[in-house]
């Protein structure tokens, strides 16, 4: 692995490195006199020549371990969006501080919080310090936003001096303390939350439908873990399928783990505890079997969950993942509301840090993670008769108003409560015509670890 290799972090949307020699002349494009507001020591118009010098600080910075320069750049069409960094305190070497900026064609969309989460969650690893602080100026409202979303408590406002602007300016200061268990699935967000109407639909899932095409490589005997298992309805099939070999179900919602617990039973081999496959708490080759039902697309680093999945799993055992691919969405008749619903998803899931067409990208996600040996498949869930249509607007229409889908589209200001009446009513009257139908695709993949 080179020397950036090993700085190099992925999102679903964003590949984040250290800045290099080539950034020079788009960087100096993006840097406008609308960027330099915001910042302390970037003017208004950048040359190539000084972006060049900043670059050459940023890489001696990196190798004597003062700091770690990023820059953004999507993946889609490798833009570069802008810069990030942290940087070690020169006096108190217990602390970084956290600077970013994004040019100004790609704001609004997400991508500096999601790079922002990525970047604070590696910094941990990367310097050994007990807290992490940043500072906007107080009118800088969308970089202060971005701040709490990091989770990041307000500590007070300080005057600093400017020299871009050759003056003192008052900024809002925030900090972060590193979590006392340092854990990836700190900052996850599950779209859907646990809402009793996500977990009620939830609870209808079975193996024999939802699992079918993992069934036939389960035997008696197995020790089997399945990850977010959520209510656990698709777990009891599949200790059915393995025993008497042991059967644990995995999520991190407590609740969800206590709804889990209710239908135990007298299933001796099977149990559930709250837990994350990030920090797992047990020991490599501990299970031959593993199943993962519509939790990477949730996931900010799906390729991470994968590759502790294959250390968990024993030589020549087996695993089952199947996603969604929201992309694959057909309905008819046509509808405002739920094409504004599928818009406000995408937005939500990019924010998140999650990916709403993950099922495309199973495949590549688990070879990345070091399986091999795959067999994919692909099935569509549909919903065409007058009783599957209505119930399943009715379900959607209250994960709009009243799940965390509602709760994060207000708080991430990308829809009003009245937008979000106007969708759920759109989904209960397009479930309310005769002629509704709905489908999507899932893609599902067996892996073996050879």
């Amino acid at each position: 692995m080179s020397e950036t290799e090993s700085y190099l972090i992925e999102t679903s949307r964003l590949r984040i490195r250290p800045v290099a020699e080539s950034d020079a002349g788009s960087t100096a494009a993006l840097v406008t006199p609308s960027i330099s507001q915001w910042t302390a020591t970037w003017p208004a118009s950048l040359s190539v020549e000084a972006a060049a010098s900043r670059i050459s600080s940023a890489i001696e910075g990196r190798r004597d371990g003062r700091e770690i320069v990023y820059a953004i750049e999507r993946k889609s069409d490798n833009a570069l969006l802008g810069w990030t960094g942290v940087h070690r305190h020169a006096i108190d070497k217990g602390r970084c501080s956290f600077g970013y900026w994004i040019g100004e064609q790609f704001q609004s969309r997400g991508y500096m919080t999601e790079a922002a989460i990525a970047v604070i969650d590696k910094a941990w690893s990367l310097f050994d310090v007990d807290v992490i602080e940043a500072h906007a100026q107080l009118d800088n409202a969308a970089s202060i936003a971005i701040l709490q979303k990091l989770g990041m408590r307000f500590i007070g406002e300080r005057v600093e001096f400017t020299p871009v602007r050759n003056r003192d300016e008052c900024c809002a200061y925030y900090e972060i303390s590193r979590p006392s268990s340092k854990s990836k699935y700190v900052g996850e967000v599950y779209q859907h939350g646990h809402h009793a109407s996500v977990v009620a639909s939830h609870a209808k899932r079975t193996a024999e439908a939802d699992a079918a095409f993992f069934l036939t490589f389960l035997k008696p005997g197995m020790r089997l873990l399945d990850v977010g298992c959520g209510p656990g309805s698709i777990t009891v099939g599949l200790a059915s399928r393995v025993a008497p070999g042991k059967t644990i179900g995995i999520d991190p919602s407590p609740s969800v783990i206590e709804t889990a617990k209710s239908i135990v039973g007298e299933n001796s081999n099977l149990s559930f505890e709250v837990g994350n496959i990030y920090e797992a708490r047990f020991d490599p080759g501990s299970f031959n079997a593993m199943f993962a039902h519509q939790v990477l697309q949730h996931l900010r680093q799906p390729v991470d969950a994968l590759r502790q999945m294959r250390t968990l799993l024993a030589p020549g055992g087996v695993l089952g993942v199947r996603d969604v691919d929201w992309g694959s969405t057909t309905f008819y008749p046509e509808n405002n509301g739920i094409r504004h619903f599928l818009d406000l998803y995408y937005k939500l899931a990019h924010r998140n840090g999650g990916d709403p067409n993950a099922g495309r990208r199973l495949r590549n996600w688990l070879r990345e993670a070091g399986f091999i040996e795959t067999r994919v498949s692909t099935s569509t869930v549909s919903y065409a008769d007058p009783i599957a249509t209505r119930e399943w607007a009715e379900t959607y229409a209250a994960r709009t108003l009243q799940s965390n889908i509602a709760e994060k589209a207000l708080e991430y200001g990308v829809a009003t409560q009245s937008d979000l009446e106007d969708i759920a009513d759109g989904w209960r009257s397009w479930g309310r015509d005769p002629d509704a139908f709905f489908c999507f695709s899932h893609t599902e993949i067996v892996a073996w670890k050879r």
